[in-house]
């Protein structure tokens, strides 16, 4: 396996493109972007542990948390040790102050169940990235103790299972004091709702999807048909307006062997 696929850049700047326009309040769909890259992380992450699994325990997850480490910790970390003096230079309220310990630990995510919680553009968009580094607590371990044969059921399973995880957590939240909207944003920031992203691209690796689907260009023209056929009757269904069906026109754009990664997770 070649450790670089060029087709994932224009993925990525796609990803990037759909969140930014969803902050612009230009598409309501946009947040697509993050189902996008939590999916291309997946695959990528799930890819490199695949080929390393043959090392000893500790080399492996040392060597895979200090590429880690190098990739995120430099700029992120410098990020919020200049808002922490900002924050003491101007003195900010309480409630931006006492978010600073779950982003410096990666549980920011979580402060979302808080019936108190408030934006701020300086790091509410750091959920994401809270949710990535507890994937890589988890998945490192998941990957190497599990025989593949028995790794590939597990993310089946964890596939199968996201939409039951969000399902019960709504049912946990009904009737707290978030408002409905508040725990609608409580369940999409939870870490366990967005792990059948990262299992589909780790299923997407593990299976070796890309080398083995034959005439990609039909099942991909097939797939993209049906999607855009369920998509037309969601808009017929609940209208026109704010519901945009992004994967129909995500799958219009896979036409390719080497996009199938992200595509198949979308």
């Amino acid at each position: 396996m070649t450790s670089y696929i060029r087709s994932l850049d224009g993925l990525r700047a796609l990803a990037v493109t759909l969140v930014m326009l969803f902050h612009f309040q230009l598409l309501d769909s946009g947040w697509i972007g993050v189902q996008i890259f939590f999916v291309l992380s997946g695959f990528l992450i799930t890819r490199i542990l695949l080929q390393e699994k043959k090392q000893e325990l500790g080399f492996y997850l040392k060597r895979f948390y200090w590429r880690r480490s190098l990739r995120i910790f430099p700029l992120y970390f410098t990020y919020l040790l200049l808002i922490t003096g900002v924050f003491m230079l101007v003195q900010m309220p309480e409630s931006a102050l006492g978010k600073l310990p779950y982003l410096y630990t990666y549980t920011f995510n979580f402060t979302r169940l808080s019936p108190e919680w408030t934006h701020s553009p300086l790091f509410t968009h750091f959920w994401s990235l809270s949710v990535e580094e507890q994937f890589y607590l988890v998945w490192p371990l998941l990957v190497f103790l599990l025989p593949n044969r028995l790794l590939k059921g597990a993310l089946l399973l964890i596939i199968a299972a996201g939409p039951v995880v969000r399902y019960l957590l709504g049912r946990w939240l009904i009737g707290s004091a978030l408002s409905d909207e508040a725990a609608g944003e409580a369940i999409y920031w939870f870490t366990l709702s967005h792990f059948d992203a990262f299992a589909m691209g780790g299923a997407i690796a593990l299976f070796r999807l890309p080398e083995r689907i034959a005439y990609p260009g039909r099942w991909f023209a097939g797939t993209a048909l049906l999607t855009l056929l369920v998509g037309l009757g969601h808009w017929l269904i609940l209208g026109l307006q704010g519901h945009a069906s992004p994967p129909a026109f995500f799958w219009l754009q896979c036409g390719r062997r080497s996009e199938l990664p992200a595509c198949m997770g979308v």
